[in-house]
């Protein structure tokens, strides 16, 4: 794992923050060789480390997905914020995807003329912090929207769009960890992407919060967060919050991140306690959730 040298703004465990190496001269995006890791740990958000192996992006091609369809570009941050729920719900769909794990190393594409669409997954760096890679993510999420090929954005991930799409990062009105209840800004398309009913009951871990971007529609807002999901177009949408949990990931985090819990003072941060009582529950709601979610943002896909 590379030395951390970014801030912890975005308040997430950080006991396995990393950021990608400094790119090699002449080379922007480059990345000197690391460890390789298996398709099944990415998917986990477990990936250890197997000495002088070089690494390469990992793609996830289910026998079922149609051989002409595209895989999707999933951005990975850091080891213990993998794509979980959303790679299971990708593998159970037939659509294939191949993963960046940023902190292995990995190389961003150069365009996405191979990707039929981008998912940035979380992390507890800020959306502001100058990571070497964070400007050609820019370049991609512009390109994603000028080609209109689908965006989706868990917590960091919507942050980061919003960033490259003209809108801001800054510091939560309160920090956020666990449960929230979420109330609708926009019915008609709260309806359309997360189901029906006024509340949607979703996982937060972030102190950090992103502003609407220029052209994009505010769908849910928080009492402790306002700013909770927006969309632009018919096909790109930013998340706030956690949607891809499972229950590993979210027990991991409560280990990592436990210290960070007892000293918050924020009312939208919830006890260890409180989170792991129903966590089995919660979370097969979530999914259920999350997967009204994912489907409705894969109606975008070309097929």
């Amino acid at each position: 794992m590379y030395a951390s040298n970014v801030s912890c703004t975005n308040s997430k465990p950080c006991s396995l923050r990393a950021t990608a190496p400094d790119p090699a001269p002449g080379s922007r995006h480059a990345a000197p060789p690391v460890d390789l890791c298996t398709a099944a740990e990415v998917v986990l958000g477990r990936i250890p480390r197997v000495a002088h192996t070089s690494v390469q992006p990992v793609d996830k091609a289910p026998h079922a997905a149609a051989p002409t369809m595209l895989p999707i570009a999933i951005v990975q941050h850091v080891a213990n914020d993998g794509p979980s729920f959303f790679a299971t719900w990708c593998t159970q769909n037939g659509l294939p995807f191949t993963v960046y794990a940023m902190h292995q190393g990995n190389t961003l594409p150069g365009n996405l003329d191979a990707h039929s669409g981008l998912c940035i997954l979380g992390g507890p760096m800020s959306a502001n912090d100058p990571l070497p890679y964070f400007p050609h993510l820019f370049a991609l999420v512009r390109e994603a929207v000028a080609r209109d090929k689908p965006l989706i954005g868990h917590c960091l991930g919507g942050q980061l769009i919003s960033r490259a799409l003209g809108g801001t990062v800054q510091a939560s009105e309160h920090a956020e960890i666990g449960w929230s209840t979420l109330q609708a800004t926009d019915a008609a398309l709260a309806q359309e992407w997360f189901g029906p009913g006024p509340d949607h009951v979703l996982f937060q871990w972030h102190g950090e919060s992103f502003s609407i971007p220029p052209g994009a529609r505010q769908v849910l807002h928080g009492m402790h967060c306002h700013h909770q999901a927006y969309v632009l177009g018919d096909r790109h949408l930013g998340m706030q919050f956690h949607c891809e949990v499972d229950e590993p990931k979210v027990r991991d985090w409560i280990v990592e991140g436990h210290q960070e819990m007892q000293d918050s003072n924020s009312p939208g941060v919830q006890t260890p306690e409180t989170i792991l009582a129903t966590l089995t529950q919660d979370i097969a709601a979530s999914q259920a959730l999350a997967s009204h979610i994912y489907q409705r943002w894969a109606l975008g896909l070309p097929r």
